[in-house]
């Protein structure tokens, strides 16, 4: 990050990476047919990949009309905030082995429902800024 007494701080890739895998809550944003959604996930980062679960749905047909996704994380906190943008390519995994490799990671959905299709997510651009908050 640059210099502590700026209101707005750019983070380095690897900080990024660092936000990345210190949370499990994110927003994932998809472009297919026209439209745009924005939808919650909860995810792990495993061997440099953003995982996610997800079922048959809207989501998934997004994914699967265009592979190119964003991710976004964030938190507040009485004095800072900061926010973390990735942009990459989506694949649904389809081997039943790299499928139960993926099942080990113990990413379970946060309500009971059956969400049995991963997500990978390969995010080739990261970005990240803090904000001191004028509050």
């Amino acid at each position: 990050m640059s210099d502590v007494n700026e209101p707005v701080q750019q983070m380095t890739e690897e900080q990024c990476w660092e936000r990345l895998r210190s949370t499990t809550f994110g927003r994932l944003a998809t472009a297919a047919v026209g439209d745009v959604q924005i939808t919650p996930i909860n995810y792990v980062v495993h061997e440099g990949r953003l995982v996610f679960r997800t079922a048959e749905g809207s989501k998934l047909a997004s994914l699967v009309v265009a592979s190119r996704v964003a991710i976004e994380i964030d938190d507040v906190t009485a004095d800072t905030a900061w926010s973390v943008i990735g942009k990459g390519d989506a694949h649904v995994v389809h081997n039943m082995d790299e499928a139960d490799r993926l099942e080990e990671l113990g990413l379970h959905p946060w309500v009971d429902t059956r969400k049995e299709v991963f997500v990978l997510v390969d995010l080739d651009e990261v970005s990240g800024r803090v904000f001191a908050l004028a509050r």
